[in-house]
């Protein structure tokens, strides 16, 4: 498998970032807690990123989560040697 440099896997994210922003991806949060919540994360050797998402009903009254705040960033090299399940935590 390929290595991926910090500033490539920038580049990757900031490509897809943008994609997701020119397409109105991100709804406008309800402030209700009738509607669910959820609190997604994943890290790599060299980064983290979340999402914070709501779900949805839509007008076939299917449920869709849709996200509504999402970040990341690279890992210092300090956080780069945590154990996994502590990057995780630091995640979220």
């Amino acid at each position: 498998m390929e290595k991926i440099s910090n500033k490539k896997s920038h580049e990757m994210i900031s490509n897809k970032k943008s994609h997701v922003v020119k397409e109105k991806y991100f709804i406008i949060p309800k402030k209700t807690t009738t509607l669910p919540t959820r609190v997604t994360a994943d890290v790599s050797s060299y980064g983290l990123g979340g999402c914070l998402e709501q779900q949805h009903t839509d007008k076939e009254h299917s449920k869709k989560w849709k996200p509504v705040y999402f970040a990341y960033r690279s890992l210092n090299e300090t956080e780069r040697r945590y154990a996994q399940i502590e990057k995780e935590a630091l995640a979220i």
